[in-house]
């Protein structure tokens, strides 16, 4: 099971986080993906910088299917942000596209918490 579940875990947190790669486009995709009706241009700035790290943070899960000593840092990474996300969202009334991220966010939280679990529950990590 362990052969599939953390690499499946990977690549679903990945996709996750390469969606909003897309807003690097500019302000239409930004506004398709977060529900916005304008956005000014420090706020877009902001946004694509936004794309930008999770396309970072995508792009180190994928590495981590494939390379896995960067499994733990990749996973912590990923839960921090999202948790950190979920966390912020408590404080404010979100739109329902905010709201949709939040959805995959807690998506990505519960897969990753799960390879993390099987990771460190290795025999391979344990021996050392």
């Amino acid at each position: 099971m362990r052969r599939w579940l953390i690499p499946a875990a990977l690549v679903l947190a990945a996709v996750i986080h390469l969606t909003p790669l897309a807003g690097l486009l500019g302000a239409a995709q930004l506004q398709l993906l977060y529900g916005l009706a304008e956005i000014d241009a420090s706020s877009e700035f902001l946004l694509r910088h936004r794309a930008l790290m999770f396309g970072l943070d995508g792009a180190l899960l994928l590495a981590a299917v494939a390379k896995p000593h960067l499994r733990v840092t990749a996973i912590v990474l990923t839960l921090a942000s999202d948790i950190g996300f979920l966390l912020l969202a408590t404080t404010a009334p979100l739109t329902p596209p905010l709201l949709r991220v939040a959805a995959f966010d807690a998506l990505s939280i519960m897969a990753l918490t799960t390879a993390l679990i099987v990771t460190l529950n290795a025999p391979t990590l344990r021996n050392r």
